[in-house]
């Protein structure tokens, strides 16, 4: 199921919740010492993925970010996630990462093999047209390459917010 912030079940196709699952195959919880493992099941078998979904009519579930994933700006809850798909269709020579903090959203920009990528400024007046975000709380800071880890994920910790 879904939960919104307040952990009152989502219902309505479409909206977006922290997705939530229940099971005899759920952990009891994490060991980080060795007397850990004496502990009572702390989860109950119950799951925070900390992923964020959406399900759809038929009941299907989609992922759409992560939990931690957002920025609360200027009142608005801001999914990094959602602002790299965002970037990445209409952009697409070039490869995004996204991270911030509360007054600012930072834009990693590497450009595609062999293009040429958009220029900061046009990152800047379509996120600030698409998001209603001031331009001003909008900075892009270009790079050779998203660094990845083996798996091909995006090391946000890598970027940080230099």
């Amino acid at each position: 199921w879904l939960e919104d912030g307040a952990g009152r079940a989502v219902e309505a196709p479409g909206e977006v919740g922290e997705l939530i699952y229940a099971g005899k195959n759920v952990a009891m919880g994490y060991a980080r010492q060795p007397g850990d493992l004496a502990k009572a099941d702390e989860w109950g078998g119950i799951l925070r993925t900390g992923d964020m979904a959406k399900r759809d009519e038929e009941g299907f579930y989609s992922i759409v970010g992560r939990k931690k994933r957002f920025l609360k700006m200027f009142g608005n809850r801001v999914n990094l996630d959602e602002v790299e798909r965002m970037l990445a269709a209409r952009f697409p020579t070039a490869a995004f990462a996204c991270t911030g903090r509360d007054d600012l959203l930072l834009v990693w920009l590497a450009p595609a093999a062999g293009e040429k990528p958009p220029s900061g400024e046009e990152v800047v007046g379509y996120l600030a047209g698409q998001t209603r975000l001031p331009a001003r709380a909008i900075q892009v800071r270009e790079i050779e390459a998203i660094p990845q880890n083996e798996a091909g994920k995006v090391r946000y910790a890598a970027l940080g917010l230099r």
